[in-house]
């Protein structure tokens, strides 16, 4: 609960003198509550507490102060739900709304914005990726990629722009499934307001019992415009950084090494690693598949490409997922190739040689894939891979592979009690410390009265003496 509201819950009238200071405060926190305008701005805090007068009583403001703090609590929510529906409308009548802005325009523009922005934002990465890749689609056989990524920042700049790319086109999509409700609310809105005008058209007293909960009704989609102001503005901020995290990496220095490859006798315009692009369309079958099924391995078969297929890694490539040299290589795959389907599920590939050599051993290849995302946590974000490596006993960014499973069997558990000392540090106290100075003072005026004292002695016949103190 904020300061001021708690103050408001705290307060307790006992005398109407101080009501008017009360209502001030009522009124800074409903601004300040539903975003009304600037509360430091007089005449925005003056029309609140004219709105506020218009619906209690000096008697009202009394009683609501006396409530206990549950009820206080509702009725506070109520007062403001009132005041800003009251507002609302007058600063759509146009009578009065200093500091309000007009929220309607603001969702609309910043909804065109954000859309405006988010595309921007993924043509400038879907640029970047397709510098990058551009020279791999260009190579002519497999063999170059470790000459080609053995710095890997190549495979890092690509991943990150792949993540960028795949974050750009969900804001999107949430964007659009957001629009949705931005009408709604905007339809709802202006329809509240219109009522409104339907009833005090013409009229000079109006019943409560038919205006209030109009207010209300308004106050509640007044704030569901904010809240729809609110969400455009945390897509906007999810771009920045998206943005600032795409170019704060190595970007540059991984193009001028792509470029490098340019003067490669081995590099040629005919060669055989797909690039970034895609090989179907939306909705397509693709005919005769190209790769053809040289194992024996019953569970391997080779079937054409379908929209309603789920492809595994996201139809990337598997083979140069599954490179040592590759580090998680996020290469498109060319669909017209087929695709290959081992223990009911179905891998895409660049290449049919890629395809081919994945048919050769395909458990391996898919152990490879799993220990390379185990490497690279970003990778089972990008896949949404972590349930299936929980599964297979596999956490990212831990490299099981690392541990003999015979080294792992003979590992024992047992339990291991210590006991530390109780006093570590040697146990030492003054017991002439006094720590208040009035002790101190008294000892030393004690010290002091000892010097106006003498000690005198008496020897008695029974052999045994006594002394005294005098003043002098």
């Amino acid at each position: 609960m904020e300061p001021l509201t708690r103050l408001i819950i705290n307060t307790r009238l006992k005398s109407k003198i101080d009501c008017d200071e009360y209502v001030k405060k009522l009124a800074v926190d409903i601004i300040a509550h539903y975003a009304l305008g600037n509360s430091e701005n007089g005449q925005v805090v003056q029309e609140t507490i004219n709105a506020l007068k218009s619906m209690m009583s000096v008697n009202d403001v009394m009683a609501f102060s006396a409530l206990c703090e549950k009820d206080k609590i509702e009725s506070l929510s109520g007062i403001r739900e009132i005041v800003c529906g009251m507002r609302a409308f007058n600063k759509d009548a146009g009578h009065c709304g200093e500091g309000i802005v007009d929220l309607e325009k603001t969702v609309r523009s910043g909804y065109k914005t954000t859309k405006l922005q988010l595309c921007t934002s993924l043509k400038e990465i879907t640029d970047r990726t397709e510098l990058l890749m551009a020279p791999l689609g260009k190579l002519a056989s497999f063999d170059m990629l470790s000459s080609l990524i053995e710095n890997n920042n190549i495979i890092k700049s690509i991943t990150l722009n792949r993540q960028c790319e795949r974050f750009l086109y969900d804001l999107l999509n949430t964007l659009a499934d957001h629009q949705k409700h931005i009408d709604r609310c905007l339809k709802n809105f202006r329809s509240q307001l219109n009522r409104i005008h339907e009833i005090v058209k013409f009229r000079t007293a109006i019943p409560i019992t038919s205006i209030f909960p109009k207010f209300i009704e308004l106050a509640k989609l007044w704030e569901q415009l904010q809240h729809q102001t609110y969400i455009l503005s945390e897509i906007n901020t999810v771009n920045e950084q998206l943005m600032l995290l795409a170019h704060n990496h190595s970007y540059s220095s991984c193009v001028r090494d792509l470029q490098a490859l340019t003067t490669s006798p081995n590099y040629g315009v005919n060669g055989d690693v797909n690039g970034d692009k895609s090989s179907y369309g939306a909705g397509q079958k693709v005919g005769q598949p190209k790769i053809m099924n040289g194992s024996n391995n019953e569970q391997i078969k080779i079937v054409p490409y379908e929209l309603n297929l789920k492809i595994e890694y996201e139809a990337f490539c598997a083979w140069t997922l599954s490179l040592a040299s590759g580090g998680g290589l996020l290469l498109p795959a060319d669909l017209t190739n087929g695709l290959v389907q081992f223990k009911n599920q179905y891998y895409a590939f660049s290449t049919v040689a890629a395809a081919d050599c994945f048919i050769q051993n395909p458990e391996t290849c898919v152990a490879n894939i799993n220990e390379t995302i185990c490497r690279n946590p970003e990778l089972a974000l990008f896949f949404d891979m972590y349930d299936l490596l929980e599964q297979n006993g596999i956490k990212p960014n831990q490299n099981t592979y690392n541990y003999d499973q015979n080294t792992m069997d003979r590992l024992e558990q047992c339990s291991v009690g210590i006991q530390t000392d109780v006093h570590p540090v040697p146990f030492a106290k003054d017991k002439n410390y006094a720590w208040n100075v009035w002790d101190m003072r008294r000892e030393a005026i004690k010290l002091a009265n000892l010097q106006n004292y003498q000690t005198k002695s008496t020897q008695t016949s029974c052999q045994s003496s006594f002394g005294t103190q005098t003043d002098r």
